[in-house]
């Protein structure tokens, strides 16, 4: 956690290291945070990592410091006796038997606007105390290039003995000297046990890995021979490749580490990460003396960022004939973790920033959560694949697992930096060179912007990157490159600013293909030409005769530069006027200013995120109405080429129309956008990418930008009030989806306030009936009574029988969580008596899962036969007509419905098949309750490290979407799962936390459910 000084400011790092909230962290560090060290003193600390909001910040005090020892320790309370949801202590050891093993750590230092970073290294072994000091025990010393101010307090992780010995602190100042310049010192946790801290060290385990079944049921897919390569969206190797060697060595150590399943290549954009790996790649596969790979994967996300799509590509690369849509997304993870194990793959994942959290406590973190499960898989599965990630961002979703590996991408040296000038073609002395080198701190894209400008303005004469004001040390890095790129501007031809401001607005790799359809205008909507006048017949001769005279001089005269001359005055015209061979010459010309980029295998062009965010910018801000047209162009084509789309689609399959959304919305369209959205992406009724799909976050990511600036709180920008209306419903049903529940209130609000006056009582009652479903997700269950008998009233307005059989089974479910089953039973036997009335074809647009509620009431009241055979009557039905989040749920009640019956092993399959299953779709809710379901039974089981690793992953996901409901039945199960590792305390305090929350619900059975463990407890005591 971070310790915290006045004004909050953070001032170094701190570890839990109990239960009960003891904290670790250094002496200076409280020092710099309080003022003075001494027993009651208190200060501030923050849990960035906690999972409720209300449980980051705390004050804590010291109780245990040395009085005459120098040892740099400290030890603190937490101010409350339990720790904050999601944190976990750290299992000490003594340094004693770990010189020469490598550490692993996490601390608080601060690397330009990133604060919160790993650091990794190698315990060397004890040093002598100085003699100043009286220790109790000699400092460790550590190798780590990444210890810097904010570390002090930090845990020394030992990898492979897997206990914190150490804590970092104090790192060595060698000022300008390459001399142990990566050297600090970290007191032995063998200090903590002596009086007055007297904290108990474990003694050295065998090393835990986070342990998840890729593949349950046993069964592997057929390797398939002859495999090579999907380099489909690869960067091409760089001609002017520069230096990196001692790197390279370094990624052939992990290459060929069998300890080793996942590197992080973690650098600033622009550092040369996605240059770097594609070297990496090419050696790797021209070097017998290394082990070669099966098949090699590479997918950067920057140009396909979904990540569905991503796993259905890595299938059909991995299992070749297979047809991705006629298998369940649960199939698909669990072919690709089965294929990972018949041969050495390797996957690279480039630009995978995008997918994680930019900013705030959570920054790092992925944002999508089926690429974390999958990552996570990766590095616990028993394969010898392997995975190199390039990224902006430390992956903290992977730092507790020892085969994941940590590599920073730095900046070019001296030597290397001067190389790529030369290579780019600027021409100068060593020392003009090197002050380039060192001005721009060694970036590489920044180099090679610069080399390039140099070369194609001034023949590349060093001698001018004086027009070029060197950076000051305060810009910020990506700073630097639009400021390049903006003397760029100066000197780039009309068409060329015309085609990258074009460029820009595309999120999709761009293919030739579209250079005469959207670039040069041919569609609808073409960019204006600006002519004064139309040509003369004359003057149109004359430029044909000229044309010919100068291809006649060229071949008696061959010049390249008369040619690059003439090229650049012909690109002073509209970009709609230029002829295909000058077009082709602008686009060889922007390759060579490493503007632009080509992938020969996929046939595309790309840009980089840096480049292309300035253009945009420019498209954005300066273009106005002909921005709008360009997106409307580009919409145009995604339409054209988009194609039928087919009967059991795919995320892949829906990414034209779902572009051409995006770009409607862009040019102002809204009520096409909206239509293209109703026909095209959900198919009508069919709601394809929410129920066939379970593709709620992307069908949110769409929604939103009906908003102006994405922003929910005003109006979607579409002609009627009922189109209104049911966007505000699905973006509120969404943020329900994936886990937002807070978002979703006030939205949901709106809508019943204002669809009133479009008098469409179904609607209004559906949106009555999704509200009440999201009161008793957050745990108030009278308000969802209240807002369900609104929506009970207004579907008998509009005559539904389908919105009656609806509400009336919610009132029942209501009643029964309250306790009233008499009550709940009238109404669940009225229901039943409506549904022969209702056409079995219908289909509401709800939000919950019709049918679920009634069975897990029957369960509950005892009518276990009845609950199954409604229940697989259902699951027939939804698995017919591919719906997984209902099947999911429908094989979790399977699942509870053997455990009743003592039937484990059938039990245990079927939550393994519905947890699959909710991995693979965007249902938070749904995967909620089979992580729940599958952990209460793993503790009622006993396996006590199953039931942890489920409910925690539960606790989490409840706790962050603010599911006080699940909440308090997964605090129950967690109270039978310490019951059972006979830890009775931390029973005691999940079973009364889970009491105290049923009572301030009024949930009647999380009430009896946490007193059943209480009494299991007291007849242990």
């Amino acid at each position: 956690m971070q310790i915290r000084g006045v004004n909050n400011v953070i001032v170094g790092t701190g570890f839990v290291v109990s239960l009960t909230g003891q904290i670790v962290t250094c002496c200076h560090v409280v020092r710099d945070a309080g003022g003075e060290v001494a027993e009651g003193v208190e200060i501030n600390v923050y849990f960035p990592k906690a999972i409720k909001p209300e449980q980051k910040a705390h004050i804590a005090t010291v109780t245990a410091c040395f009085l005459d020892h120098d040892d740099d320790v400290v030890v603190l309370q937490l101010d409350t006796a339990t720790l904050p949801d999601g944190i976990e202590p750290a299992i000490l050891g003594m340094a004693e038997g770990s010189a020469g093993n490598k550490f692993r750590s996490f601390g608080y230092r601060r690397l330009q606007n990133y604060q919160g970073l790993p650091a990794h290294g190698e315990i060397v072994d004890f040093a002598e105390s100085p003699e100043a000091l009286i220790l109790h025990s000699d400092p460790v010393m550590l190798n780590s290039q990444h210890i810097d101010s904010g570390m002090s307090g930090s845990a020394v992780l030992d990898i492979e003995r897997n206990l914190v010995v150490g804590v970092i602190a104090e790192t060595w100042d060698s000022g300008e000297s390459e001399k142990d310049r990566d050297t600090s010192f970290a007191v032995d946790c063998r200090v903590l046990t002596f009086d007055p801290m007297s904290l108990p060290l474990a003694d050295a385990l065998p090393t835990p890995q986070p342990t998840i079944n890729a593949n349950p049921t046993g069964e592997q897919p057929v390797s398939q021979p002859g495999i090579i390569s999907n380099l489909n969206n690869a960067p091409a190797p760089l001609e002017e490749w520069v230096g990196r060697a001692d790197f390279l060595k370094t990624l052939n150590q992990d290459w060929v580490d069998s300890n080793c399943s996942i590197v992080g290549l973690i650098g600033f954009g622009g550092e040369g990460k996605s240059s770097l790996t594609r070297r990496w790649l090419e050696d790797l596969l021209q070097d017998s003396s290394l082990p070669q790979p099966t098949g090699v994967f590479w997918w950067g996300f920057y140009e396909k960022n979904n990540v569905l799509e991503f796993l259905e590509a890595a299938l059909e690369f991995l299992v070749p004939g297979i047809d991705p849509y006629k298998v369940t997304w649960a199939e698909k993870v669990n072919f690709i973790h089965g294929m990972l194990k018949s041969g050495r793959y390797l996957f690279i994942l480039d630009g995978l920033e995008v997918l994680q959290q930019e900013e705030g406590d959570d920054y790092g973190e992925l944002t999508n959560l089926e690429l974390r499960d999958f990552l996570r898989e990766f590095a616990a599965g028993e394969h010898e694949s392997f995975c190199l990630i390039n990224s902006r961002a430390p992956l903290v979703d992977l730092i507790d697992f020892t085969t994941y590996t940590h590599r920073d991408v730095e900046r070019l040296s001296q030597e290397e930096g001067r190389t790529l000038l030369r290579k780019v073609g600027v021409k100068g002395a060593d020392n003009e060179l090197n002050k380039i080198v060192e001005n721009w701190d060694g970036y590489a894209l920044v180099l090679s912007l610069l080399g390039a400008y140099l070369v194609d303005v001034h023949n590349g004469n060093v001698k001018y990157i004086r027009e070029i004001k060197p950076p000051t040390a305060s810009e910020p890095r990506y700073e630097r490159v639009q400021r390049v790129l903006r003397r760029y501007d100066e000197h780039l031809t009309q068409a060329e600013k015309e085609f990258l401001t074009i460029f820009s607005a595309f999120r999709l790799a761009v293919p030739p293909s579209l250079f005469t359809s959207v670039f040069q205008g041919v569609l609808p909507g073409k960019l204006p030409r600006d002519r004064d006048q139309p040509r003369s017949t004359l003057d149109g001769l004359f430029l044909k005769f000229q044309r010919l005279y100068w291809r006649f001089i060229d071949r008696l005269f061959p010049s390249q530069r008369r040619v690059a001359a003439r090229l650049k005055r012909q690109l002073n015209a509209p970009l709609a006027d230029l002829r295909g061979s000058t077009f082709n010459g602008m686009i060889r010309r922007l390759l060579n200013y490493r503007i632009l980029r080509f992938y020969p295998e996929a046939n595309y062009y790309t840009m980089h995120p840096l480049i292309s965010a300035h253009y945009s910018q420019r498209l954005e801000n300066n273009l106005g109405v002909q921005a709008k047209e360009i997106h409307q162009r580009i919409a145009d084509y995604y339409l054209r080429i988009a194609g039928p789309i087919p009967e059991n689609p795919s995320i892949e399959s829906l990414a034209f129309p779902i572009e051409a959304v995006h770009h409607l919305c862009c040019a102002g369209s809204y009520d096409e956008a909206f239509n293209v959205f109703w026909e095209r992406v959900l198919q009508g009724i069919n709601f394809v990418l929410l129920d066939k799909l379970s593709a709620w976050d992307i069908n949110l990511a769409l929604m939103v930008e009906f908003f102006p600036n994405g922003d929910t709180s005003q109006e979607p920008q579409v002609g009627t009030l009922a189109k209104k209306c049911w966007i505000l419903q699905n973006v509120a049903q969404s943020l329900m989806s994936v886990g937002r529940l807070a978002e979703a209130l006030p939205l949901y609000e709106r809508v019943i306030t204002i669809y009133p006056s479009t008098k469409h009582w179904l609607n209004i009652s559906i949106s009555y009936q999704n509200l009440a479903v999201l009161y008793e997700s957050l745990g108030k269950l009278e308000a969802s009574a209240d807002a369900d008998r609104e929506a009970l009233n207004l579907a008998r307005r509009a005559g539904s029988k389908e919105g009656k059989l609806s509400s009336l089974r919610w009132q029942g479910w209501v009643a029964h969580l309250q306790g009233d089953n008499e009550i709940a039973s009238a109404f669940f036997q009225q229901a039943e008596a409506l549904q022969p009335e209702i056409d079995s074809s219908s289909k509401l647009y709800l939000h919950f899962l019709n049918g679920i509620i009634q069975v897990n009431y029957l369960r509950r009241v005892g009518s276990s036969d009845h609950a199954r055979q409604v229940t697989e009557t259902n699951l027939e039905i939804y698995q017919r007509n591919n719906c997984p989040a209902t099947v999911s749920s429908y094989y979790r009640v399977l699942g509870d419905l053997d455990t009743d019956a003592g039937q484990h092993d059938n039990a245990y399959e079927y939550y393994n098949e519905a947890l699959k299953i909710a991995r693979s779709i965007s249902e938070r809710a749904v995967l909620i309750e089979a992580l729940l379901a599958r952990g209460r039974w793993a503790a009622r089981q006993g396996d006590v490290a199953a039931a942890r690793s489920d409910l925690e992953e539960a606790l989490n996901y409840a706790c962050t979407g603010g599911y006080r409901l699940s909440e308090a039945d997964i605090r129950v199960a967690l109270g039978w799962m310490h019951l059972a590792n006979h830890n009775y305390p931390a029973a005691t305090t999940e079973a009364e936390k889970a009491r105290l929350m049923s009572d301030e619900m009024g949930y009647y059975w999380g009430r009896v459910d946490a007193d059943e463990v209480l009494q299991a407890l007291k007849q242990n005591f």
